[in-house]
């Protein structure tokens, strides 16, 4: 299993954190999204590949911005 954290801008509230968790969960490859408002930080857990493109669009599709990755992953 693979993990990619990285820090996004604009959530205010646990609807936000669903809704970011979704659109991250709906990228195939992706098993597990932990997303925290209060802090925005995100980590997603993925098998296989998941490119780092599919998460930014997902980010950008759930209306916010992915500002920093916070490591390299695999």
């Amino acid at each position: 299993m693979n993990e990619l954290e990285f820090r996004v801008n604009g959530m205010t509230c646990g609807h936000c954190e669903q809704a970011l968790s979704a659109e991250l969960l709906a990228i195939g490859g992706v098993v597990g999204a932990d997303v925290d408002a209060a802090s925005g930080a995100v980590a997603v857990r993925y098998g296989g590949l998941v490119e780092r493109s599919s998460i930014e669009d997902a980010v950008s599709e759930a209306g916010f911005e992915l500002v920093s990755w916070e490591n390299e992953g695999s």
